[in-house]
This record gives structure tokens, sequence and C-alpha cells, in this order.
């Protein structure tokens, strides 16, 4: 309500009414829904019955509000009040474990074949489909796993793992609702909800969201974010916020969609090389705020372990080191592990903030460089002094070892896997443990 309310009508037949008591009219990229609000021209006892729907649906609001240990607290806004939280284990060790899987687009390899994104046309079946091969991976990924609950296992996905056929999802289907599973959001960090998972994080890669204002054929806002998440919450959703803070990729490169300059598909526009965070539209932040916090610093701890994230261009570009907020982290408490998630990058000497005894640092790239394991998709380094490093080599697992002929389509469907592609099958890189300097001892 009290929006300027223009000439009613009612949602046609081929209109899609979703729970937001939104309508959405096919838009020129299929799949990416206009987000407008409606009201419908309605008689009296229209009203009175749509009036005891939102009583229903308030009580039912208040009943499941109750059943939240902090609910007074803000569960899903605050995420800062100590009421009900459960102490964070203190990790001493480490171990990563990335996916590794190319990310990039199909290559046109043809006479008039051109690039194209790879994805399930269907958004929504999309997502579903990526997070079925995350939730197999993770399972996968468990078996060589540390059994230590003091050892934190990181799960890392590389970026663009998440972008779907036309280059990003609607952002309405992004956020959905905090308290429902339909948005994408939601299914992720509902992978580590069991307490079997509250050792690990997910770096859940990037997922590239975006907005189509009302009225406009081509959207603005593009978002490239990393959802990172600790595992073990539960049903809690105060627990789910406290363990999960999202990144937002700061510098987009001119390789993050197809035609070098911006998206391709006419139904996006493209943007600056510089995409700095003030230029989003602070109501979408908020929408992910109701899911976790959102760092602008891309600084996170979790069991006492500081860690930097950096996504691709974002490392080139050093922004852990040219981040103040960083600079005055890194003043009185050093980042032990950096962590960078990529399409096309490698760890760059220059943009290192771990380079001292004991830092470690670990990438996951979705198309691969000349350095590193299998074409340069992932890398570690424990650094011994400043500048000089060893690289960590790790143990390579397929992460789909009894796959069947349905899963092998599905998989070809979600990502380049032909024979030029590298690694043709989706593997998991299982790094040794390795031990967690404390900067504070």
């Amino acid at each position: 309500m009290g929006q300027a309310m223009g000439k009613c009508r009612r949602p046609a037949a081929s209109d899609d009414i979703d729970v937001a008591g939104k309508y959405s009219k096919p838009s020129v990229a299929e799949g990416v829904p206009l987000e407008l609000p409606y009201r419908t021209c309605a008689r009296p006892s229209e009203l009175q019955s749509e009036l005891q729907d939102l009583k229903a649906e308030v009580a039912r609001l208040r009943e499941a509000l109750a059943s939240v240990p902090t609910a007074g607290a803000g569960p899903l806004l605050g995420l800062d009040s100590p009421n009900g939280h459960k102490p964070d284990i203190k990790f001493e060790r480490v171990q990563y474990i990335p996916l590794l899987v190319n990310t990039g687009p199909h290559q046109g390899a043809g006479k008039g074949e051109n690039d194209r994104y790879v994805g399930i046309p269907n958004f929504r079946k999309d997502f579903a489909a990526r997070v079925r091969v995350v939730r197999v991976a993770l399972e996968e990924a468990e078996r060589y796993a540390d059994k230590d609950p003091k050892c934190l296992k990181i799960f890392a996905l590389p970026e663009f793992f998440f972008r779907g056929p036309q280059g990003a999802y609607s952002l309405q289907d992004t956020l959905g609702d905090a308290y429902h599973t339909n948005s994408f959001i939601f299914q992720l960090q509902s992978l580590l909800a069991d307490s079997r998972w509250e050792s690990w994080i997910g770096v859940f890669g990037t997922l590239i969201a975006c907005y189509i204002a009302p009225g406009k054929k081509m959207l603005h806002n593009v978002y490239n974010m990393c959802l990172v998440q600790q595992g073990g919450f539960g049903g809690n959703a105060t627990e789910r916020g406290k363990k999960c803070q999202f990144v937002l990729k700061h510098w987009m490169s001119s390789i993050d969609f197809l035609d070098g300059g911006g998206p391709a598909d006419e139904g996006m526009v493209g943007f600056d090389d510089e995409h700095w965070l003030e230029n989003h539209q602070q109501h979408y932040l908020d929408g992910l705020r109701a899911y976790g916090r959102l760092q602008d610093s891309c600084l996170l701890r979790y069991g006492g372990v500081s860690i930097g994230l950096e996504i691709c261009l974002d490392h080139a570009e050093s922004r852990l080191k040219s981040n103040e907020a960083a600079r005055k982290y890194q003043h009185n408490r050093p980042v032990e592990i950096q962590i960078v998630i990529s399409s096309g990058m490698s760890l760059a000497d220059e943009a290192m903030v771990v380079n001292r005894p004991g830092g470690l640092a670990f990438i996951n790239d979705g198309m691969g460089t000349n350095e590193g394991v299998v074409d340069g998709r992932t890398d570690c380094r424990l650094y011994k002094e400043q500048d000089s490093y060893e690289r960590i080599e790790p143990d390579l697992k397929p992460a789909f070892p009894d796959i069947s002929p349905e899963e092998e389509e599905t998989l070809a469907n979600l990502f380049c896997m032909d024979a030029d592609s590298v690694p043709t099958k989706p593997l998991l890189a299982v790094y040794p443990v390795l031990k967690v300097t404390d900067y504070d001892d």
C-alpha cells in the first residue's frame, strides 16, 4: 500500500501471480520477470475476504516467529545479538576442498556459432539443478574431510557457478522470502543446516543476479555476490543469519559477460568496469541483510579464524590491501587465510596479505590460468616467510564417482563438459590439513 495507484485491472490468466502479491508479465529476457505492484479492482465483499486472508497470514507469521528462540532480538535483521547464540568453535587447523568445474561460457566452435551461457532455459529449474550438484559434491567431500571438529573445512565453488542461461538470475527469485524455501539464497543456505556441517563453511562461488526496473526492458543493478555460510544451524533462523556473510564483487571485468563490454543478451545492459557498492539500490542490499551480514570490507571471521575473500578482479586490484576497513583490521589482527574465487585469475604476489610465516592462500578458478593444478583451476600457498611460499598439492577425487547417464546429461546442460574443457568432469581437490597460524599468540 502507500504507492500511487494507476488504472487498476485484474491480472490476466497468463500473468504469474506469486505469493508476495505481485504479478510478472513476461519480459524480453524470458525467465527474468518484471517486478510490478498490482492492485485489482475489487468489490467490498472481495476486500473483506482479502482482509480475512491477511489476518490469517498474520496469525501464521506470529506463530512462526514464536518458535524462533531470539525473535525479540531480530532473528534475521539484527544478527548481532548474542542472545541464545552458541559460542563459535575455535578452529586450529584448516582443510580446503574446492569443487573444480568449468564455469565459463560455451565457446562457439563453428561458423555462425556464437559463444553462449550454459544452463537450463527455465531459471528456477537451472538453479535447483545446480544446488543438487553442490549437494552431491558436498556429500562426497565429507568422505575425504578431516573429522576433527577443530579443523575448519572450507568447501569452495568458482566464480559464476550460479549465473543461469542468460548470464544472471532475477533478484526476485534470488532474494525471495528469507523465511521461505522459494528463494535461491535459502536453498543454498539449507545445504549446510545439519549439525554435521558445523565445522564447515561453504564459499558458494558467485551468484549473478539482476533487476529490471518497472517499465524498462533493460537490466540495471547487476550483482555478482558470494554467499559464505557456516553450517550446523539447524532450523534456527537466528543462527543461520549469524553464520552467513555476503561479499559483493567490487570491480567488474570486461570478460564478466559475453560481449566484452557488458551483458550481451538484449535483456541486459552493460556497465562501467568500475562497479561501486554505493551504486546498488539500498532496497536490495536490505534484501540480502535479511539472510546474513553484508561485508563491504571482504573480511570474514569464523571460529576465531580471520579470512579475507576476494572475487577475481578484486584480487588483481588488491582489494584486501587497499580497502580502508581492511587496513585497519590488518593493523589489529592480520588475515590468516586469503581466499580468491575467480574465472580467469591466478594468485598475484603483489595482492597478497598473508605473505608472512604460516599465511595461507587458496584459489578456485572457473576458467583456468597458466599456474596451479588442473590447468590452473586451483592453487594453495603456504608462506614460509615474506614472499617465499610452498605450493601445496591436492589429492584429486571425482566429485561424482558413480555418475548415472541422467546425471551426466544434467551436468552437460549446466557446464562446459566437452573434450576441450578442463576438467571434463567435476573434480574435488582435497588438500591436506594445514595449521592455522594464530597471529594473536
